[in-house]
């Protein structure tokens, strides 16, 4: 007869860890109920992430960022049992990081930027004229800029402005991971 708290050799640990492609990580000490644990937590994990981790792509930074932002709602989620005044501010700063991970997302700064500048963003008609080249065959076209030099001047102040804004989040997205990241999790 099996006892409840069974352990287990390192044999039996590699053939179930074997046996369940890793997935309940058996290691020294570890007994059947970590099977459970382990595949319970497991499942939980692929149904929380699962669209976040659909969508990952190794190219990008951003869907790293994602991941992370997931975990932090993940983290509000549960159930807290802090008192208001240490959990309140600590929660208003992970969900200031999950709003600055989304802006990055969203990539929308030229917007933030016009809004904050009270200007927009002039309207490119672009023009094409054909031009000949001497040694090549062929037609060929240069793409002529419609744009006056105060729509230029005015649109290059919107540009930096929208570069700024994200500089700056950027900067502050990693102050608030520095300074409070590791006490979220205490």
């Amino acid at each position: 007869m099996l006892k409840k708290n069974l352990k287990m050799n390192y044999k039996i640990q590699k053939w179930i860890n074997n046996a369940t492609f890793g997935l309940t990580e058996m290691g020294p000490g570890f007994d059947i109920k970590d099977i459970w644990y382990n595949l319970k937590y497991g499942m939980h994990n692929l149904y929380k992430f699962f669209w976040v981790i659909w969508r990952w792509r190794g190219w990008d930074f951003v869907y790293n960022l994602e991941l992370l932002a997931r975990g932090l709602e993940v983290y509000l989620e549960k159930p807290n049992y802090e008192i208001d005044e240490d959990k309140l501010p600590k929660e208003d700063k992970i969900r200031e990081v999950i709003t600055l991970i989304e802006n990055r997302k969203e990539s929308d700064y030229i917007t933030m930027a016009e809004e904050a500048l009270e200007m927009e963003v002039s309207d490119v008609n672009f023009k094409f004229a054909e031009v000949k080249l001497d040694d090549r065959d062929g037609t060929y076209f240069e793409m002529i800029d419609s744009r006056n030099q105060a729509q230029k001047d005015n649109d290059k102040v919107i540009y930096d402005m929208a570069e700024t804004i994200e500089q700056k989040e950027w900067k502050k997205l990693f102050e608030l991971l520095d300074k409070n990241g590791q006490g979220w999790w205490n």
